[in-house]
Formats: structure tokens, C-alpha cells, sequence
């Protein structure tokens, strides 16, 4: 089943593909993604049971994409390792062998879709390694191959492909313009070209960026930046219901309504559309919020980005991986020490954009899934400045160690990947089908399309079922739903008139005691689960 993020995703490209721009024209999640999985729903219109199937052959295609863009930069890779060797960087040590750095690149991607891409998720980051492999190929073509307008261009389209899948790429773009045009010692000329490129993506861009711009009413090319700039880093606009407060954050221009202060419940129905309105446009909602940089708490978040990266380097077969390619390195002596380290320094085109993105997302937020394609390219920049001894003897022993780290990487894959779907970790069929439940016992109590309905409990987690009932959640009591239930009947009754009021035509809650029947809530198949449904004579039997 769709998260929050991927049903946010699926109905913006659903409202590109009615032509409902008003929608569709979002500051906060890129388009292309969206496009791609809304358009086999418009074909097959298949049923909201059956729709995370289409979601995830999607997502299998742009998988498939991504290995041959994967492919694309190995065999870049590889040509350049045989250029720097031919150009005399190492005089008695050579690069890995080509067998080598494929079967190690493609058991890393394994690893990377499976547990850092999250390929089973629905989300655009496998989509962003595609492009982001095709626009490191490209940039290594460049260096080895000699810079032409052709290829400029060919990048700058992948760039702004890459910045509409996802808008960190839109940055990144300028870090692989001028990476491509630094690359070789025709300076003049790469210049030149880099600019045919940067024209190039900037006429992909162009249009989004200007009609986002016009959305939030000063030039942007995407608010996620700035939005998790301020959850993550300033700390002073937190929830999904800011209203402008603490004082110093801003002033709201499009503030989520209040209902009722105690207990905290807020209304949403309007202007903006989606199963859940607060997280299908957060930066309606965030108009008028304000970042600054507070140093203190920007080290305090660098600190904590280093944990996560330390964390995910040690916690994992990557200590092995490296420990296996320093050996390779040290028993080939000085030479090829020093043949690697010279490799290293020539190999920055490729890890300079992964080491940029790794970059912004430590200043701002850490997340594997965000930054897996980044730490593919990472390392496989580190096997392409690995060099080996070239003695007599030596390459048998060094197929041996080359072989033996190949299940250093893929056993870990396996061997986790069979543990979770047991335990059914990364079954999205299996959560689809507990949220399909709910969404058919609402049925059952007459709410249908196009339905409003409250939610006592977190909004997030109730989304999923209400995106396959095809209802819109309007009004939320967020935060501790047992208040709730606690409360006399007096105020539930308060409550629950508020909702009603605001348009609801039922209430979802969670937390839902065994003896809230009696008091005329209807349990959901579920003792945790129940609904309330208001005027009980539409009530479908």
C-alpha cells in the first residue's frame, strides 16, 4: 500500500492527467513520478483493491531503467579505467578487471533497492538514481571521450528530468554542469558546451518553475528544501497544523482552521484537494513560514547526519567491502598504494556529486532512501581507483579476492530479504489488504466517493484507507485520541458535533474502546477500530 508520501504522489499525477492544473501545480512534490504512476490507472482503471499492483510494476519498470542507466555508468567506468591506465597513472599496478567492478557494482545496487532505495516503496528514489546514474556516465563520456554540444545536451535533458522527479536534482545539476566542464583541459570549449547543457535544462525546467513560482507567489524551484529546513533544522515550525506559532516563525497566510482548543481539532476542507489535504500541499499550509540560520542548531543537525551516515557504514557489509579492497590495495605494496591514490584524485568527477548530495541532505535531513543512489556512485568511485599488483601470480590471487567480496554483499541482501518477507516487513499486498478492510467496512456504513469524513487519531495513518475508499479526510483530533474516549459524554458529544459541522459525514477513530457500540460507534472489523457515522439513516445495509 501507498504511505502518505506515494498517495500524495499518485493523485497529483492523476490531477496532471485530467488536466486539473489547479492541483496537479505542486511547490512541494515533483511531477514525473506521479505522472508515471497515475497514467496505467487512467489506462486500466483498475479498482483502488487492486491499484498497489499497478504501483508496483511501476515501479519495476523504473527499476528496470535504472539498471540499464546503472549498466550505462559501469561501462563508462570501465572505459575510463582503461584511459587512465593508458595515459601512464600507474606504472606497475592495474585497475580492477572489468568482471570485478560489474559484479560488485550490481550486488551494491542490490543492496541499495533493496534497503536504501526501498524499491517496494512507493516513491520516486529509485526514478532519481536512474537519472542520477545516466548523469554520472555522461560526465565521465565527457572526461574520456572529449566534450561535444551532444553530449552537454544529452545532459542537461537528464538533469531536468532528474529535478522533476525529484527537486534536489535541480542543485545537483549545477554541480554536474560545471564538474562536465572541468573535466578536461579544453576549459574554453567545455565552457561553451556546458552552457548549450545548462540552456537545455533550463528549458525542461523552465515551465514548472515558473508555474510553482506563481503558486506560492515568489520564484522557487520547490519548497521541500525549505520546509524540512524548518521541521528539521530550526525546529520552530513542527506538525502538520501551524498556525504561527511559536512566535518568530512567521505569519501565516493560508493557516490550518481551529475548531476547538481544547481538545485540539482542526479542519482542512478547503482550498486544497486530495485524500489528505495537509500533506498533498504542505507549503500551502507553510505560506508565510520563515527559515533563518541558527548555527548552533545547524551543528546540532550536521551531528546527528554524521551519526545516521557512521550508523549506516558500520551496520552493515560495507566495513567488509572496504577492509576487502584496502587489502587488495596493501598486498600489492607502495606501488599500488600509491597507483590507487593517484586513481583516487583522478577519479573526482565521479564522487563529487554524490559527496555534493550527501552533503545537502546532512545539512538538512538524513535518510537512506534519500541518498542510496548517492552512496552507489560513492563507492563504486572507490572501485575505480582501486589498482592491483601486476606480478607474476598476482591476478589469480586477485580474482580470488575480488570473488570472495562479491557475497560479502550479496549474502547480507539475500539472507535480510528472505528474513522481512517472512515476517511479511516489505509486503505492500499484505498492509493493502489490512487497509482495504477498512476502507470496505466504511463502505458498509454508507461512505463512499467523495465522502468527508474526520479522524481522531494521526491523519497519516489513516489516509491509506481512506485513499482506497476514495473519501477525503477534512478534520483531525491529532493528538492523544484517548483524551477522547475519557471524556464524558457531554464532550464526545461536543466533538463530534464539531466534525459534523465542518462537513463530515462520518468519523474514523482509533484507540476505540469495546464499549463505544453502545454508544452508537460502529466497530470496524478491528477492536481498535471504529466509526461514527452521522445521520445513521443512510446507512447502507
Amino acid at each position: 500500500m501507498c504511505d502518505i508520501d506515494g498517495i500524495s504522489y499518485v493523485e497529483i499525477g492523476e490531477a496532471f492527467w485530467r488536466g486539473d492544473w489547479a492541483r496537479a501545480v505542486n511547490a512541494y512534490w515533483s511531477p514525473l513520478y506521479g505522472l508515471f504512476l497515475a497514467a496505467p490507472l487512467r489506462l486500466f482503471q483498475p479498482s483502488p483493491e487492486h491499484e498497489i499492483y499497478i504501483f508496483q510494476l511501476v515501479n519495476v519498470v523504473v527499476y528496470a531503467g535504472t539498471l540499464i542507466a546503472l549498466d550505462f555508468l559501469l561501462r563508462q567506468i570501465i572505459e575510463a579505467k582503461g584511459v587512465l591506465h593508458q595515459r601512464g597513472i600507474e606504472a606497475a599496478a592495474a585497475p580492477l578487471p572489468a568482471w570485478g567492478v560489474i559484479a560488485l557494482g550490481y550486488s551494491l545496487f542490490a543492496w541499495a533497492a533493496a534497503y536504501w532505495l526501498y524499491l517496494w516503496l512507493v516513491s520516486p528514489d529509485v526514478l532519481l538514481a536512474a537519472f542520477f546514474f545516466f548523469a554520472a556516465g555522461i560526465v565521465l563520456r565527457i572526461r574520456h571521450r572529449g566534450a561535444n554540444w551532444r553530449r552537454f545536451v544529452v545532459l542537461g535533458v537528464v538533469l531536468g528530468m532528474g529535478y522533476l522527479a525529484k527537486t534536489v536534482m535541480f542543485p545537483l545539476a549545477i554541480v554536474f554542469l560545471v564538474t562536465a566542464a572541468l573535466t578536461t583541459k579544453s576549459l574554453g570549449r567545455n565552457v561553451r558546451c556546458a552552457v548549450a547543457g545548462a540552456l537545455m535544462f533550463a528549458v525542461i525546467v523552465a515551465p514548472f518553475v515558473l508555474a510553482i513560482s506563481a503558486r506560492v507567489g515568489r520564484p522557487t524551484f520547490g519548497e521541500t528544501g525549505r520546509l524540512n529546513y524548518l521541521w528539521n533544522v530550526n525546529q520552530t515550525v513542527s506538525g502538520r497544523y501551524w498556525r504561527g506559532d511559536p512566535a518568530g516563525t512567521g505569519t501565516p497566510k493560508h493557516p490550518v482552521r481551529l475548531l476547538s482548543k481544547s481538545p485540539r481539532i482542526y479542519e482542512f476542507a478547503t482550498p486544497v484537494g486530495g485524500t489528505y489535504p495537509l500533506w498533498y500541499d504542505p507549503s500551502y499550509w507553510y505560506g508565510g513560514a520563515s527559515s533563518h540560520l541558527d548555527i548552533r542548531k545547524q551543528i546540532w543537525r550536521l551531528e546527528q547526519s554524521a551519526w545516521v551516515y557512521a550508523d549506516e557504514f558500520l551496520y552493515s557489509f560495507q566495513p567488509l567491502l572496504f577492509v576487502g579492497l584496502l587489502v587488495l590495495c596493501l598486498i600489492g605494496g607502495r606501488v599500488a598504494m600509491g597507483a590507487t591514490l593517484a586513481a583516487a584524485a583522478e577519479q573526482w568527477p565521479l564522487w563529487a556529486p554524490p559527496l555534493a548530495g550527501l552533503s545537502l541532505y546532512a545539512a538538512v535531513w538524513v535518510d537512506t532512501r534519500y541518498v542510496g543512489a548517492f552512496l552507489v556512485v560513492l563507492w563504486l568511485s572507490l572501485l575505480a581507483a582501486v589498482r592491483v599488483h601486476l606480478g607474476r601470480g598476482w591476478p589469480r590471487r586477485n580474482t580470488v579476492v575480488i570473488a570472495a567480496l562479491v557475497p560479502v554483499v550479496l549474502v547480507p541482501t539475500l539472507v535480510f530479504t528472505a528474513r522481512d518477507l517472512l515476517h511479511q516487513k516489505i509486503n505492500p499486498e499484505f498492509d493493502a489488504a489490512v487497509q482495504w478492510k477498512y476502507a470496505e467496512a466504511m463502505r458498509r456504513l454508507g461512505i463512499g466517493p467523495g465522502d468527508a469524513v474526520g479522524v481522531i487519531g494521526d491523519g497519516f495513518d489513516a489516509a491509506r484507507w481512506a485513499r482506497l475508499a476514495r473519501v477525503r479526510i477534512i478534520a483531525e483530533l491529532p493528538r492523544n485520541p484517548g483524551r477522547f474516549w475519557d471524556a464524558s459524554a457531554e464532550e464526545r458529544a461536543r466533538v463530534l458535533a464539531l466534525f459534523e459541522k465542518a462537513g463530515a459525514k462520518a468519523v474514523y477513530a482509533v484507540n476505540a474502546p469495546a464499549w463505544c457500540t453502545a454508544a452508537g460507534w460502529h466497530a470496524l472489523d478491528d477492536a481498535n477500530r471504529a466509526a461514527f457515522v452521522f445521520h445513521e439513516s443512510a446507512v447502507s445495509q
